[in-house]
């Protein structure tokens, strides 16, 4: 575990160093886990020419409507230019984590830039992939059981889902991390750093598989950890609230301060998700410059290899 532990340390060390990073870390965290896929499909081609179709020139006449979606619209905008750039900035920084203090805000934000539409037509792309896998293999099945309600049908969408399509989206995600690395660090195009994420994946996939699990239960730990914090440091106050509140026959008291617990939770929530999500970043990053030149080895194949 001495390769991992150094990866992981090093990531720790740059995440505590460079503060300003978790603001990127933040919003690279949005992306993370998040179901925000558009359903493309139209049941009926005549919904062209309804008025409640937004493809009706009627229906863009309510201006407030449009100008809603025009402001929700925008809104997504400016929220994907900020989560590719923090993507990039952080791997980066990660590249150059001795010299990531000397360079301004503002540069940093230029230099992503040169690397922004690579980074979102690789996150398209992944978005996409996953997206299509869904609706071939499990939607149907799902659709199936919906409509005839035979428990065989549910029984073959959960398998799907759980046996195929999740290991094929945590491949797409580890081929999504190594080209992201190709393209900023290396400087390659979009098709060769997939092709060669491919290629570095194929002869580290265990090390990819370790290094995943170590970040997941690493999450898990910080997930747990803040819970248990939460509940240790809140439960006197509660009490103290609880008694107060029965002997004065009032329970404002009571709620105000679970109001104000539950903001405080949420506020340690994003704070962690924003320094975790940072170190993460950098964890991946600093794994891929280590693999890339072939340096590191799976802990089973060396367990493997002193127990032979």
């Amino acid at each position: 575990m001495h390769f991992y532990r150094q990866i992981l340390q090093q990531a720790w060390e740059h995440t505590k160093a460079h503060r300003w990073l978790w603001l990127f870390g933040l919003f690279a965290a949005l992306i993370v886990g998040n179901g925000g896929e558009i359903d493309i499909y139209f049941n009926h081609l005549g919904t062209l020419t309804e008025d409640t179709s937004f493809l009706s020139p009627s229906f863009w006449l309510r201006w407030q409507l449009g100008l809603a979606i025009f402001g929700v619209g925008l809104l997504s905008m400016v929220v994907i230019w900020f989560i590719i750039t923090a993507q990039t900035v952080l791997i980066y920084a990660a590249n150059h984590s001795q010299s990531a203090g000397g360079l301004e805000f503002k540069n940093y934000i230029k230099i992503a830039q040169k690397y922004w539409w690579s980074i979102f037509v690789l996150n398209l792309i992944q978005k996409i992939f996953i997206l299509g896998l869904l609706l071939v293999l499990a939607i149907p099945w799902l659709a199936a059981f919906l409509q005839y309600k035979i428990l065989y049908y549910e029984i073959m969408y959960l398998i799907i889902s759980f046996v195929i399509l999740v290991p094929l989206a945590i491949l797409t995600s580890f081929l999504f991390k190594y080209a992201a690395n190709y393209i900023v660090i290396a400087e390659q195009r979009l098709l060769p750093a997939l092709s060669s994420a491919w290629k570095l994946f194929r002869r580290n996939w265990l090390v990819s598989l370790e290094m995943a699990g170590l970040i997941f239960c690493l999450n898990l730990l910080v997930s747990f950890s803040l819970l248990v914090i939460y509940i240790l440091s809140s439960s006197p106050f509660i009490i103290l609230s609880t008694v107060s509140g029965l002997a004065a026959n009032s329970y404002s008291g009571l709620l105000s301060f679970v109001l104000i617990a539950y903001y405080i939770l949420v506020i340690l929530i994003v704070l962690l998700g924003a320094v975790f999500s940072t170190f993460q970043w950098s964890a991946w990053t600093i794994l891929f410059k280590e693999i890339s030149v072939g340096r590191g080895q799976s802990k089973i194949t060396r367990w493997f290899a002193n127990n032979k």
